[in-house]
């Protein structure tokens, strides 16, 4: 799957409601995994998803905002915006 298959099924169970911690630490730790290869609209939808469904991950983050800070350069505006959202 690639990253924004895997940020879409994310934001669908969290707009759903649907609370299965199993599938969010798997898709933490595959994202932790792969982070650098993510795009910027994927990662902001898994982040708009943990949000929703008040998951806060402290590795997932910490690791997210040392890749945001190491690549904000490439990202567009808004996705930028979507992710620290």
């Amino acid at each position: 799957w690639s990253s924004q298959h895997i940020g879409n099924t994310t934001w669908s169970f969290a707009k759903l409601r649907i609370y299965a911690p199993e599938v969010y630490s798997t898709i933490s730790a595959e994202v932790l995994h792969t982070l650098p290869s993510w795009n910027a609209q994927g990662l902001s939808n898994v982040v708009w998803a943990f949000a929703k469904m008040e998951i806060y991950h402290r590795p997932f983050f910490g690791a997210l905002a040392v890749d945001i800070a190491a690549k904000v350069h490439h990202f567009q505006q808004q996705n930028l915006v979507n992710v620290l959202w």
